[in-house]
């Protein structure tokens, strides 16, 4: 092959990849296709910086504040908010770039963990709460640690719930590889919710238990305009966060994990357990990653017992 032969052959596969690139994002942007001025929400807006977070907020007594996973929302926490809402104020929000929530205009909002934890003590503010226990799933493990450890005056408890490892950086391509490739993943993934998404035995112990409506629940927000956007703009910012050390955690911790989770292995748990100043693991069995809603009345039960402890260890001496 001579080297004008080459060269027509690299344009032919750049040109082909910028175009297959396009489609992508074309076909994300048409999946997302509700309309988020009549969308009926599980919860309402709470106005901050002119964006709004959708938020539920039921029940009164002490604030306890619930913080999603990744491709999650508010649905994680239903066997929670159900449980706990007759005894405290159960809030739980949905980050921008997931759920119900409203995307920041192009070019505006931080979508780091340091900056979803900046945005969980608006939200407080917001909401009159000077300080919650904070339950975090996944992710929202993550976030809810270094809210933690940035703001320990604004947390009374933590509780941990298959938590993504916050003591590390994740490994992650160049920014082009993202950005060149993100598209084409999420659209394929979108493809195969819509041929109906059978990739629960990775996230549950009993598959069986992933029913349709379990199914819509995380499929439907995922149809929010700016949606896939948010999404890839949280693992590009997520490089500025800085590792940080368990130590500057000071709120008493429970750790809770589904035994047969494999998205986020036992080994993180049992990192954080060792880890945290005060901290207690619970390990539920016949559980995957969503162990709040595929062994609830366990998982309840756990909490239950937890938030009934005093919140820190010199309390024990008051």
């Amino acid at each position: 092959m001579g080297p004008r032969s080459a060269l027509g052959l690299a344009a032919l596969v750049a040109g082909g990849a910028v175009a297959l690139h396009a489609a992508a994002w074309r076909s994300l942007r048409s999946a997302e296709d509700l309309d988020p001025q009549s969308i009926d929400r599980p919860g309402g807006l709470c106005f901050i910086d002119g964006v709004g977070l959708h938020v539920v907020d039921q029940g009164s007594g002490p604030a306890l504040l619930m913080v999603h996973g990744f491709a999650a929302g508010t649905h994680t926490f239903r066997e929670q908010i159900a449980a706990f809402s007759g005894s405290h104020r159960v809030i739980a929000v949905d980050l921008p770039g997931f759920g119900y929530s409203e995307q920041p205009p192009p070019g505006r909002g931080d979508y780091s963990h340091t900056g979803y934890a900046r945005l969980l003590a608006q939200l407080m503010d917001r909401l009159g709460i000077a300080q919650a226990t904070v339950m975090g799933h996944s992710l929202g493990g993550a976030i809810a640690t270094r809210f933690a450890a940035l703001f320990p005056e604004r947390v009374d408890r933590l509780i941990l719930v298959c938590a993504a490892a916050p003591f590390r950086r994740p490994p992650l391509p160049p920014g082009w590889v993202l950005r060149a490739c993100y598209p084409l993943a999420a659209a394929a993934l979108n493809a195969a919710r819509r041929r109906g998404l059978r990739t629960a035995s990775r996230f549950v112990y009993d598959p069986s238990l992933v029913t349709d409506e379990v199914r819509e629940m995380y499929r439907r927000p995922w149809r929010m305009p700016g949606t896939a956007a948010g999404q890839l703009k949280l693992v590009q910012d997520s490089r500025r966060d800085a590792p940080f050390p368990l130590s500057a955690v000071q709120a008493r911790t429970l750790v809770l994990w589904g035994e047969a989770d494999r998205l986020i292995s036992l080994r993180t748990g049992q990192r954080l357990h060792a880890g945290l100043p005060d901290a207690r693991l619970e390990v539920i069995p016949r559980a995957g990653h969503l162990v709040l809603e595929e062994q609830p009345a366990a998982a309840n039960a756990v909490i239950r017992a937890f938030l009934a402890q005093p919140s820190r260890p010199e309390d024990h001496h008051a």
